[in-house]
């Protein structure tokens, strides 16, 4: 990647603390004013550079559309994918724990409905068919 300047690095903090605090992408008058620059054509400069290269994204025309490419996030060494990591290891962690817990009630239901007369094929079905969305497996009750 491209050096970048003492004012682009700057401003791509001000992006991630932005979107980090408020969860939201700033405009370029937001910009503007965490980093002491009146116009917005300013902004629009420094984006330009940042986009030329390659460290930003914006979308066409439209607001809140300007993002961290992922050059952009190691340029700044942000926290940020490093979060997203790790909320998607404890997403899978916890589906993976759903999934161990439903399957442990299926089969305790399984056993259960055997001898059970209240429980009906319909019921039985629904389970099994559960088990093999939720599981990506055949049914083995």
């Amino acid at each position: 990647m491209i050096k970048l300047t003492d004012r682009q690095r700057e401003m791509l903090r001000v992006i991630d603390r932005h979107i980090t605090q408020t969860g939201l992408r700033p405009t370029f008058r937001e910009l503007g004013e965490a980093l002491g620059i009146k116009s917005t054509n300013g902004v629009s400069d420094h984006l330009r550079a940042l986009i030329r290269k390659g460290y930003v994204n914006t979308g066409s025309n439209k607001a809140r559309t300007i993002a961290l490419t992922a050059a952009g996030l190691r340029a700044i060494g942000s926290t940020t994918v490093m979060n997203a990591v790790e909320t998607q290891r404890e997403l899978d962690r916890l589906r993976a724990l759903q999934r161990h817990a439903f399957v442990r009630k299926f089969d305790d239901f399984a056993r259960e409905s055997l001898t059970d007369p209240d429980v009906t094929d319909i019921e039985r079905d629904f389970w099994r068919l559960a088990r093999q969305v939720v599981c990506g497996e055949g049914a083995t009750a």
